[in-house]
């Protein structure tokens, strides 16, 4: 995944298995996507930005999960989550 952990958009959105449309409307929303830099003028993520992230947004990642239906507790994210974080 990615160039030595750098990731496109659509490599996140991958990763956090949302659609992109979703993942730019995150970035479209002030504080709720991951930490990004650009090169040139196209922005890029690191993978160990992305797994810090997670862990201190739970409540942000859980909103992608369609299984829950925005229930607090969701067992097959948590899980996912959980083995990502390790």
């Amino acid at each position: 995944m990615g160039l030595g952990g750098i990731l496109t958009a659509q490599e996140v959105a991958n990763w956090l298995r949302i659609s992109l449309s979703d993942f730019i409307a995150w970035h479209e929303t002030p504080g709720k996507a991951p930490r990004h830099f650009h090169i040139g003028d196209r922005m890029r993520w690191r993978e160990a930005d992305l797994t810090a992230w997670m862990v201190v947004r739970p409540a942000l990642v859980l909103e992608a999960c369609e299984q829950c239906a925005g229930e607090d507790d969701c067992g097959s994210l948590a899980d996912e989550q959980s083995s990502i974080v390790a």
